[in-house]
């Protein structure tokens, strides 16, 4: 439509250029060579509007028309598989390493998933309990003074804040003792280990990853035109590339924003039925038949 009202325009510009020239007035003095003029102009002002079309359809080739869609919409649209629960796993105290899960190991929820050497906790709660039984001593001798009225009532309590603060020590230790040991959340596929036994482990390096692969689902970006069409708990065929395969699933959650630039919004799906051989990481296309308005 667009090149046929640019033809017309252009035959309509090139017929009044061929007409003026054809009816432009001659000079007196030259009566005879007026009349060479007008096929002359006719085919000067043919010549232009050729030109002029030749030109006009070069830029509607090149140029984009109202028609057209978003590059997001013209390519093929991909979606990445990933476990739905993927869990980074450090510890809250620097140690040894002495226990630790390799890559590919299944483990269930509360498995020993890396253990750190905390002989130094341990020997310092040696210590802190020792000086609770002698501070425990301590305050028990100065009740007694106390109630001989032997020592004053000061002493007697700063024997017992003596207690009080080597126990809340021992917790703390304790506390410590505990986070040496790191648990399995939840049940799942060492899928990636960043350290050995033997290293020595930072507080809050991440050391392993953790992946549920009960579960999966798929993430996508689809044009911001598809938003109507996009709706929670519609169906949808996945075709994953690894395994030449179709995986149905279904809209789990749709971005609330676009993004202005790609004009385009993420779509979260859950994996109906996981097909034999489905690994997190794994990639394929969407089938967009139900989806295009």
């Amino acid at each position: 439509m667009l090149l046929l009202t640019i033809f017309i325009s252009f035959i309509s510009l090139g017929l009044g250029i061929a007409w003026t020239l054809a009816h432009r007035t001659a000079p007196a003095a030259r009566p005879r060579r007026n009349a060479l003029v007008r096929p002359r102009a006719v085919v000067r002002g043919l010549l232009v509007c050729a030109a002029a079309m030749a030109s006009a359809a070069a830029m509607a080739q090149t140029s984009p028309t109202a028609g057209s869609t978003s590059g997001i919409e013209r390519r093929e649209i991909r979606a990445q598989i990933k476990p739905v629960r993927l869990t980074l796993l450090s510890t809250e105290v620097p140690g040894t390493l002495t226990v630790f899960k390799s890559e590919g190991q299944r483990v269930q929820r509360g498995d020993v998933l890396l253990a750190l050497d905390c002989n130094t906790f341990e020997a310092q709660l040696k210590k802190t309990a020792v000086e609770i039984q002698a501070a425990e001593q301590q305050e028990q001798v100065q009740r007694r003074l106390f109630e001989l009225n032997s020592s004053g009532q000061l002493e007697w309590e700063q024997a017992q804040f003596s207690t009080k603060r080597l126990r809340a020590e021992a917790e703390v230790l304790q506390s410590q003792l505990r986070k040496c040991t790191v648990h399995a959340p939840h049940a799942g596929v060492v899928t990636e280990v960043r350290s050995r036994v033997g290293q020595y482990a930072q507080a809050g390096q991440v050391l392993l990853e953790l992946a549920d692969t009960s579960t999966f689902e798929a993430e996508f970006l689809a044009p911001s035109a598809w938003v109507r069409q996009l709706r929670v708990g519609a169906d949808l065929v996945l075709q994953v590339d690894e395994l030449k395969a179709k995986q149905a699933a279904v809209i789990a959650r749709v971005a609330d924003k676009v993004d202005p630039v790609s004009q385009s919004v993420k779509v979260t799906v859950r994996i109906q039925r996981p097909i034999a051989g489905l690994k997190a990481g794994m990639s394929g296309s969407v089938d967009t038949s139900r989806l295009q308005p």
